[in-house]
């Protein structure tokens, strides 16, 4: 864990992300995981922690900055999704 010092992802909890999520964990996509997001953002105090952090392809990564998705969560347990359309969601991490 770093906090709140850094908004970049050190390699090791890059890997820990990674091993622990599989692939992108927005719901149903199996894509690989290209980039590590904070599901509350660093700019609104989220700290760049294994338990804020989950790993998100590119495509969904730019979704959710981009396109009116929020995420909220623990990513041990349940991500839901919310859509700026109103769609709701939910995944649990991989298991193994």
């Amino acid at each position: 864990a770093y906090g709140t010092a850094t908004r970049s992802i050190p390699a090791a909890l890059r890997a820990h992300v990674t091993r622990r999520d599989h692939h992108c964990r927005f719901a149903g996509c199996r894509a690989r995981i290209d980039e590590i997001h904070h599901i509350v953002f660093f700019s609104h105090g989220g700290p760049t922690t294994h338990d804020n952090l989950i790993g998100l392809c590119w495509f969904h990564h730019h979704l959710v900055h981009e396109g009116g998705w929020t995420l909220t969560g623990n990513p041990a347990t349940t991500i839901h999704g919310h859509g700026p359309d109103g769609r709701h969601w939910t995944t649990s991490p991989p298991d193994g």
